[in-house]
């Protein structure tokens, strides 16, 4: 049984130097493969088992994370799993052809996501939801809204609002606002002024 759609059999009269147009051929979409599946459904279940995990691990005074019990072999093999899907999904990409425009559009959503991570450590730390970094994606609406997170974030933090002016000038104003920030740790909880 085939599944394309013949052509009319009306015959067509095309004047001398006409452009002829065909009528598409419906097809039906290939199956889902097992291996690709496989490969997605073995990274998001290793990422959500090391989200989980690093979840359940107490907030670190340093950068490794050590999640107590099992839970630090549920991290490890949430890594693993998730990195095997990773080489997985590489190996069913090279056995068929992918669309050029569906990998540009992954490899530039992977290469942009790390630049929401300072903008929701700001948004942390002044005790605002993480879906407020959305608003950074909207034309003009993201410029009020950093211009908002730059006044916010040092009112919150109990100094002057010149700070946000200072953080306009990038490295400068950064560098002088966090080191001139106390230790969080020795204080207890949050970020108290120096």
């Amino acid at each position: 049984m085939t599944t394309d759609i013949p052509a009319a059999a009306v015959p067509t009269v095309h004047p001398a130097g006409a452009l002829t147009l065909e009528p598409p051929i419906l097809r039906t979409p290939p199956a889902i493969r097992a291996w690709p599946a496989l490969a997605a459904t073995a990274s998001v279940a290793g990422i959500a088992l090391v989200v989980t995990a690093a979840h359940e691990a107490a907030l670190p005074a340093s950068s490794p994370i050590d999640a107590p019990g099992r839970w630090g072999a549920a991290l490890a093999g949430g890594v693993a799993l998730a990195f095997a899907g990773y080489v997985c999904g590489i190996v069913a990409l090279r056995r068929r052809a992918v669309p050029v425009a569906a990998v540009i559009a992954v490899a530039a959503a992977v290469q942009l996501m790390p630049l929401a991570g300072p903008t929701l450590v700001l948004l942390w730390s002044i005790e605002k939801p993480g879906w407020m970094v959305i608003l950074g994606l909207v034309p003009i609406v993201n410029i009020a809204f950093g211009l908002w997170l730059l006044f916010t974030v040092p009112v919150t933090h109990g100094r002057t609002a010149w700070w946000g002016l200072a953080c306009m000038v990038p490295l400068v104003g950064y560098y002088a606002y966090a080191f001139t920030l106390a230790d969080s740790t020795s204080q207890g909880s949050g970020l108290v002024p120096a």
